[in-house]
């Protein structure tokens, strides 16, 4: 599969693309500044036991929601009699905390926070005040993965989390132990800058979207990442020049084009905001998105085949398990996703159908 990343800048803000032989897979705007990553000094201002949760002011316009679970990750989760700890032994009214935003303020809802902070590298994940090694399920190889494990467990801080990433698979002692320094030595940044600063306070900002996304997409499955902006190009050349130097050969340069007209990336995003999304052999999807599920409906639409029925319809589902997939990842959609196949009467037909889904 070829797999490429299109950074279009322009005077409003940066787009970037991920293509997966040429369709669209993903799409990002950088239109403002979210929360979401940002490490914050926060003054806990109402404590709401009947709904095990505090909120918490930390600086911007409506108070943040602050779960007891979200408390217990850093605390513990059960005390000695195996019961959850309340909100109210594990906060006080005008406590100052450090706390990190895992969602956006949305409507009436303020940010959602946790206490367990969290610290992306390019290889790894640090996690301080927790005692763990973890390796991602994608890196498959049973030696790999112990060689990593290995490698992080004599690398790692004392009383750190260090959870290596799909990118980390066959890199060096020294580019592992870098990037452990790196975020090592910014959480004890972050510590110390909390020290001088009182409640409600910034202590760190999430990277922006570029940089994010050199962090977390661009890897060794990546074919190409284009880009149109010389300054975001040498940017993303100085990036690589701690880790990732073999994937420099990988950046190219296309000053002032446009690149999303060039892959008919505006096309794509049309399609995706299409309530009926066609398939290639004829059938189509019906997406409904409601507040609080989303229901897909797959559909034979055009295609009723010429004499085998069961074959026209799974070969409809088999193609609108591979859209959907595509179609979800597109439009971000997550929580709960009903879908509506076709009926099969062969238990074959819908085992094919399954496991394009698992």
């Amino acid at each position: 599969m070829d797999r490429e990343i299109l950074i279009q800048a322009d005077d409003r803000d940066n787009r970037i693309a991920v293509l997966e032989d040429g369709k669209l897979m993903e799409i990002y705007f950088d239109r403002h500044q979210g929360h979401v990553g940002n490490i914050v000094k926060g003054r806990v201002i109402n404590i709401r036991p009947g709904i095990q949760a505090a909120f918490v002011d930390i600086g911007i316009e409506r108070n943040a929601f602050l779960h007891s679970g979200d408390v217990l990750s850093s605390r513990g989760r059960e005390n000695k009699n195996s019961r959850p700890i309340n909100i109210d032994q594990l906060l006080r009214h005008g406590q100052e905390i450090i706390v990190q935003v895992t969602k956006e303020p949305l409507g009436e809802k303020g940010a959602r926070l946790t206490t367990q902070v969290s610290l992306p590298g390019r290889y790894v994940v640090y996690i301080p005040n927790l005692n763990y090694i973890g390796v991602s399920r994608k890196i498959t190889g049973d030696v790999e993965r112990e060689r990593l494990r290995e490698l992080v467990g004599t690398l790692k801080p004392k009383n750190t989390g260090i959870i290596v990433r799909t990118v980390a698979e066959g890199i060096s002692a020294g580019e592992l132990e870098r990037d452990i320094k790196y975020l090592d030595d910014l959480w004890q940044g972050i510590l110390e800058k909390s020290k001088g600063l009182p409640a409600p306070a910034v202590l760190h900002r999430e990277k922006d979207l570029v940089g994010r996304v050199v962090r977390d997409l661009f890897s060794d499955e990546v074919d190409r990442l284009k880009v149109n902006s010389r300054d975001i190009y040498e940017d993303i050349c100085g990036m690589l020049s701690k880790s990732g130097m073999f994937l420099k050969n990988r950046i190219f340069l296309y000053e002032n084009e446009d690149l999303f007209h060039r892959h008919d990336i505006p096309h794509q995003i049309m399609d995706a905001l299409k309530h009926r999304v066609w398939l290639n052999c004829g059938g189509y999807l019906i997406i409904e998105h409601m507040e609080a599920l989303t229901a897909i409906d797959v559909n034979t639409g055009k295609y009723t085949g010429k004499r085998d029925l069961e074959k026209t319809i799974t070969r409809t589902n088999m193609e609108a398990a591979v859209e959907i997939a595509r179609q979800l990842r597109l439009r971000n959609i997550g929580g709960i996703i009903i879908i509506d196949f076709i009926d099969m009467d062969k238990d074959a037909s819908r085992q094919k159908v399954i496991s394009l889904l698992a």
